[in-house]
């Protein structure tokens, strides 16, 4: 039962950044709260369309590339701490944020969206509360790895 309306949560939230409104309700209702998003699991993983790479719009790709950046910082680092992981699960966080923000995808191009950022939504939350350096690189490996991915669905 927590599943279900774990997802029904997640879908009106993703629901929401559809709404192209600027008005101050619509815009906390498309804010992530890690706090809402719960261990939701789904059998539909993203793929290819017919023709290739799903199409996103240019406020989606500027919001990417900035996560993508973000993530490269601690890359670079020689070393990272449990506390390095929840700085960069926040940074994530904020454009993460974003991102659902800025959303006016529809369609089945939104819908590919979804499918490759729930993932990044869930591990940016489990990363935010490691205490060890070992679930800490798991994560962080997984969520860049998701990122860069990005690139490989989306134009």
């Amino acid at each position: 039962m927590k599943k279900i309306l774990a997802l029904l949560i997640i879908t009106i939230g993703f629901t929401a950044c559809n709404n192209e409104s600027s008005d101050a309700h619509v815009h906390a209702a498309n804010t992530v709260d890690s706090n809402t998003i719960s261990e939701v699991t789904t059998a539909e993983t993203i793929t290819l369309n017919k023709e290739g790479k799903w199409n996103a719009d240019a406020a989606t790709n500027k919001n990417v590339s900035a996560l993508q950046t973000t993530a490269a910082k601690l890359n670079a680092q020689s070393r990272q701490t449990a506390e390095d992981y929840h700085a960069v699960s926040a940074e994530l966080q904020t454009g993460l944020n974003q991102l659902v923000k800025e959303c006016k995808m529809k369609g089945a191009d939104h819908d590919a969206l979804h499918l490759w950022l729930e993932p990044v939504l869930t591990e940016t939350k489990e990363l935010k509360t490691v205490t060890d350096t070992v679930t800490g690189e798991r994560l962080f490996h997984s969520i860049r790895t998701r990122l860069l991915d990005y690139n490989l669905y989306f134009n």
